[in-house]
């Protein structure tokens, strides 16, 4: 349940941040089309709700929502210090958050 949690939420951020056009200028050096935009917002959404599914499923709502605000807390707060230090890296974390969720998913971890 963490490392998928974890691995989607960080996703879910990452897209929501590429949806910018601030972030997107400073990673990507262009900015999105609409079109580009409405996906990475949607993905990111995806992402966040994957997440909280993750926490909530394996914990019941009570336990379950609080441990998803410290996971979204946690994984947020890795991408903000990414954007900081490394704004470049963030398109390989986020791809490799991405395929870490895909596996956790599927191995039930």
């Amino acid at each position: 349940m963490s490392a998928f949690a974890f691995a989607s939420a960080y996703a879910g951020f990452a897209a929501l941040a590429s949806a910018m056009g601030r972030y997107q200028l400073q990673v990507w050096r262009r900015r999105p089309s609409l079109r580009t935009k409405r996906m990475l917002q949607a993905l990111g959404c995806l992402g966040g709700g994957a997440s909280l599914w993750a926490c909530v499923a394996a914990l019941g709502w009570s336990l379950g929502l609080v441990s998803w605000l410290g996971v979204a807390t946690l994984s947020s707060l890795t991408l903000s210090l990414t954007l900081s230090y490394l704004p470049r890296q963030m398109g390989v974390s986020s791809a490799l958050a991405g395929l870490l969720a895909a596996a956790a998913g599927a191995f039930g971890w």
